[in-house]
């Protein structure tokens, strides 16, 4: 891991645009079974547990794989879980909430969200580069 005042760490928010990205264009191909079904978002939410935290490519913490192959204590690795799945969850709900009821607020609060945590982000860098520089 990098050290926590490197500008990547600082700029690790603003970087998740380009996840997002990559998570819309794999999606994107299945979105009618997610949006216009009734449990559509509990299966949105059961493909990124199963995908994204449980079955990594790597033997992360908290995967099946990082259970078996890694060091980390079982009790450990099952924590981060009490961050992931809630916020997996909330996010399967709210893409679907978004779709049903589009509204121009939601845009517009999304659009100044995202604007604060890239300026923020990139205030990080700049302040984690002028850290390193002294």
């Amino acid at each position: 891991m990098k050290p926590t005042d490197s500008p990547w760490i600082a700029a690790g928010p603003a970087l998740q645009i380009i996840r997002g990205l990559i998570f819309s264009l794999a999606l994107w191909p299945f979105r009618n079974i997610f949006l216009e079904n009734k449990k559509g978002w509990l299966k949105l939410w059961l493909l990124i547990i199963g995908l994204s935290i449980l079955s990594t490519t790597s033997a992360c913490p908290g995967s099946v794989e990082g259970m078996f192959y890694s060091l980390v204590p079982f009790k450990n690795q099952i924590i981060g879980y009490l961050e992931v799945v809630p916020q997996t969850c909330l996010f399967a709900l709210l893409v679907v909430l978004w779709y049903h009821y589009p509204k121009k607020l939601w845009t517009i609060l999304s659009i100044v969200f995202v604007a604060l945590i890239i300026l923020m982000s990139t205030m990080g860098v700049f302040a984690a580069n002028l850290n390193q520089g002294l």
